[in-house]
């Protein structure tokens, strides 16, 4: 009994004392109509109190009892609920490697036995969409994530799946607008905007790229991501070029080249079409600034390449000469093969021969095949026959001896001793014999040649 139980009775028995003193008569209690008892005042006081008291603790004892069947009974369905939890975690897990191991009708299986006992069992109804998706039934998958959405429209993972399914089922304008219901609830998160970019570029729609991607741009952190975002918005800029140029729209596209060289200043392609596009326009002035800066900024040979053809139609001799000289010096102890060969051909072409060949024995630690040629031309040229027979026998002795080398079959690197795999990319017994000639007059190819060979491989050819 609590303390403050005593105290009431303590103080209602002294009040009850004190009434009775004050009153000492007898009263009577009538229990029927001829029986009646006569007792004091104080006798019926104390009754009074007693009997309160008994009621109290009566009232005490059954509520107490009352508590304790209610707190069995929470306890009793807490340890219920803990055990059915338990036993969709272990189903969960079930479906989960299921699921990894491609058992995907046994993986529905567990989560269709967890929905039928939970159905708003969020984690079970996504891996159920999950699975229906792998299993190519997208409009199941859908509605499943949908009704999820529906349910819970705060679970972004919901709207990830579902904008999956839509993807998986090439239904992209509804993954689109999924995926911006997405942006809106996260707008700090760039992969919402990157899942929108994969979608939009299955379409090839340029205009929503280059407007998404400036988006990326924008939450890109300074440098190499930057960059890197940079690059892909000029890539899309540049494609929408294109796109108004085939719309006959030269001058929107000519705006959309230079805002591509804007964000990325090394984008060799918009360079060479920028410059491709002042000459079909009859403008050459513009088209030879626009290939220079390009080589400029770039150090590209194929910008240079298109500068050299426009300049040598206006007879520029002293230009091209200066600009080449200039490139190799630039370039420092490894220019690049081709602009060796372009300066040296044009030597050639104008009369300069000893410059020709000065170029070519000087600024080349390692001859190509067709630089080697190029020299034995240029000997000849020269009157001088026996250099020029003395480059061709020595490219002949090369020749002769062919070399044996191996291939791979799947990532095309080529090794000089077999092996039972690619040391690259460990694909197995994929090396194929490959008989070749040698690259160069020397034992091996330059590091110059080999970034040149790069270079060429990666630049666009001009459409």
């Amino acid at each position: 009994m609590s303390i403050k139980i005593i105290v009431t009775v303590t103080v209602l028995t002294l009040l009850s004392i004190y009434v009775a003193f004050l009153n000492p008569q007898k009263i009577d209690f009538h229990l029927t109509q001829h029986d009646t008892l006569h007792m004091p005042m104080v006798i019926f006081f104390l009754g009074s109190i007693m009997a309160g008291v008994l009621s109290s603790l009566l009232i005490y004892w059954f509520s107490q009892i009352k508590r304790t069947f209610s707190d069995v009974g929470e306890s009793m369905a807490r340890k219920r609920k803990e055990k059915e939890r338990l036993q969709w975690d272990i189903l969960m897990e079930k479906g989960v490697n299921a699921n990894l191991c491609e058992s995907y009708e046994q993986a529905a299986h567990f989560f269709k036995k967890i929905i039928s006992e939970n159905p708003s069992h969020p984690a079970a109804l996504l891996q159920l969409g999950a699975v229906y998706r792998n299993l190519k039934d997208y409009d199941r998958a859908i509605h499943i994530h949908s009704g999820l959405c529906e349910s819970a429209p705060e679970n972004i993972a919901a709207l990830y799946e579902l904008a999956e399914d839509y993807a998986s089922a090439g239904k992209v304008e509804e993954q689109v607008q999924i995926l911006k219901k997405i942006r809106n609830k996260s707008s700090r998160s760039a992969l919402p905007l990157t899942k929108m970019r994969e979608a939009l570029e299955k379409n090839k729609d340029w205009t929503a790229l280059c407007d998404i991607q400036n988006k990326i741009v924008s939450q890109a952190k300074i440098g190499e991501e930057r960059n890197q975002a940079n690059h892909k918005l000029a890539q899309y800029t540049f494609n929408k070029a294109l796109m108004h140029f085939s719309a006959s729209q030269n001058e929107t596209a000519q705006n959309e080249l230079r805002r591509a060289l804007k964000v990325d200043p090394n984008c060799i392609p918009a360079y060479m079409k920028l410059g491709d596009s002042h000459m079909e326009a009859g403008n050459p002035t513009l088209a030879i600034k626009t290939w220079k800066a390009g080589y400029q900024q770039t150090g590209a040979i194929l910008c240079l390449a298109r500068w050299f053809s426009a300049m040598k139609q206006g007879n520029n001799q002293k230009e091209i000469i200066a600009t080449f000289e200039s490139a190799v010096k630039a370039s420092g102890t490894n220019p690049n093969e081709n602009l060796i060969m372009m300066l040296a051909a044009y030597y050639m072409e104008t009369g300069h021969v000893d410059s020709a060949i000065a170029t070519l024995t000087t600024h080349s630690k390692s001859t190509s095949i067709q630089q080697t040629l190029l020299l034995a031309s240029a000997y000849k040229e020269q009157g001088n026959s026996t250099a020029a027979e003395e480059v061709l026998s020595s490219l002949t002795n090369k020749v002769r001896h062919q070399v044996l080398e191996y291939i791979c079959k799947v990532c095309n690197t080529v090794t000089e001793n077999w092996s039972h795999q690619c040391e690259k990319c460990s694909s197995w017994s994929s090396l194929a014999c490959k008989l070749s000639l040698p690259n160069t007059v020397e034992t091996s190819v330059t590091a110059t040649e080999e970034n040149a060979e790069q270079e060429d491989a990666t630049l666009p050819k001009a459409s």
